[in-house]
This record gives structure tokens, sequence and C-alpha cells, in this order.
């Protein structure tokens, strides 16, 4: 006769076989499908453009974020951020950042011509160690010090260069024409920025991204996010298109996964802890005695 503890671990085994067989039934429909990808592209032989990127000339529907439509131009990827033009140097899809660098750029004298914005992408942000330059143009009235730059005088006015949150206490919007704030890595700049801002402007400024919430739960279930006209959102999985994920268009699945997970290992666990127990207190018996 089979002993308690024998049909104990087999109840175990047979439960843990019940959960895998959920979960592979569940997971089947949500895997991303091996004959199916957004398609990727590249702008002459730079970066490889992928998912949440999308190509620009995809005007009616994309696989993708919204915002992030890359364009090619003379061979090298541009990403447009509130209607100015950035060229995309690099992308890690592992950590969902990029670097961006600025598309106009005087190679004897670098200025930013304009502010840098986000907001016409607000599923993107700056990296957490980059650093705002604030150009100050054309200046009929300015404190003696710190130094101007001098290739960008204008006759006799004056134009200056700080790093933000080391601008001098000064009236600049009363007497000087046009502020710009741009950002840059953090790595690239060194005190006020009077001397060494055009490194910094040429080696560009950082990014992050993160989906938002109808997205985030469609790449969870394995699935990529697609928009068409008028914004529409379809979930791309393994057995077609989706209205929000590849649980059936809902999170029901996703919840009974995660529950039937979480509750069946903490069942296994309790039950392995009293069997420990009992065993434990077996071992303490004298050997004469009956069980």
């Amino acid at each position: 006769m089979a002993s308690p503890s024998h049909h104990v671990m087999s109840s175990h085994l047979l439960f843990l076989i019940f959960i895998f067989l959920l979960y592979a039934s569940l997971k089947a429909n949500c895997q991303n499908p091996s004959n199916f990808s957004c398609p990727s592209f590249k702008c002459g032989d730079g970066t490889s453009i992928n998912y949440p990127f999308w190509h620009q000339e995809q005007e009616t529907e994309y696989c993708g974020y919204p915002g992030f439509g890359v364009l090619c131009s003379s061979q090298r990827p541009i990403l447009h951020l509130s209607d100015h033009r950035y060229y995309v140097e690099s992308i890690d899809y592992s950590q969902h950042t990029m670097i961006l660098a600025y598309t106009e750029l005087d190679a004897t004298c670098p200025r930013a011509m304009h502010n840098v914005t986000l907001k016409s992408s607000p599923l993107l942000s700056y990296g957490t160690d980059e650093k705002m330059l604030i150009f100050v143009y054309n200046c009929s009235v300015y404190p003696a010090s710190p130094p101007p730059v001098a290739c960008l005088r204008h006759g006799i006015k004056q134009s200056f260069v700080f790093l933000l949150g080391s601008v001098p206490d000064f009236d600049w919007y009363e007497n000087c024409e046009t502020i710009v704030s741009v950002p840059v890595m953090g790595d690239a700049v060194n005190g006020v920025m009077i001397n060494g801002y055009d490194r910094a402007l040429q080696e560009g400024f950082r990014l992050t991204w993160q989906p938002d919430g109808v997205c985030q739960l469609c790449e969870a279930t394995g699935g990529f996010c697609k928009y068409g006209l008028n914004q529409t959102f379809s979930c791309i999985c393994s057995d077609g298109q989706h209205s929000s994920n590849c649980y059936n268009n809902d999170a029901t699945g996703a919840v009974i996964l995660f529950c039937v997970v979480i509750l069946g290992g903490g069942f296994y666990l309790v039950r392995r802890h009293k069997l420990a127990l009992q065993h434990l207190g077996f071992s303490r018996l004298p050997t004469s005695q009956k069980l």
C-alpha cells in the first residue's frame, strides 16, 4: 500500500502538471509568431530601425508607437520632434534609449537654432544624465563676466552659453534678443560651458521611451502595437489582430494566468512546508512507537 507521503507527492506532481498545461494553453495565443514581425529597415549602412520605430512613408497604418516615425534623408535616419528634425545616431532597444544629433550645426561656430521640446511625443523623455544648455543671443547690454562666445558676436552685440543652474543673475530677457535651451549629454559638459559647448552640441542628446497603457498590455501578452487611420489601435498577435491584447481582446486571461501561478505556487509551498514539518515530527518519535 502506498504511503501518505507518496500520495502527497503524486498530488503535487499532478497539480504542477495542471498548472503547466493551463499556462501553456493560455500562453499559446500570445506568442510572437515566427513568421511575423514588424518591418525593419536601414537608411544606408547605418543604424537598423526596428519596432517600435517605423518608416514614416507608411501614411495609413504603422506597426510601432505614435510619433516614432523615422524618415531616411541622404541615407541617414531622421526623427521629427515638434516639427524639427534630428539625426538618429544610435538606438538601444534593450534599454529603451536613443541618441539624437542636431541637424543644423554650423561646423565653424555651432549654435542652437531652436528649443528642443517633446510635446509632440509624450512617450519620450530626456535621459537621467542630460543637461540643458542655455544660449543667450545678441545682447546689447551684458555683465562684465563671464566672457561672451567670440564666434557668436554680431556687431556690438554679444552672445553667451550657460549651463542651466549656472546662469548669472541678470535681466537677459530684457537686454537680449533670443534665448534658446537645448539638451546635451551630461558627460559632455563641464562648468558653466563658456568653452567646449560645441563638442557637447555635436555629441547630441539621449532620450528614453516607454509605451502607453494600452500598448503595454499588448506587448506584455506577446503582441505588437499597431495604429491605423485616426489612431485606431490594434494588437498584432500570432492568431491575428485583437482590439487590445493577445488574450482574446481583454485582460481576463492575463489575470487568470497570474492568479493561477501565484495561488498554485503558494499552495505548493504551503503543502511542502507542512510535509517537511510532518517529516521533522516523525523523525523525533521513538522508533518503537506505532504511527
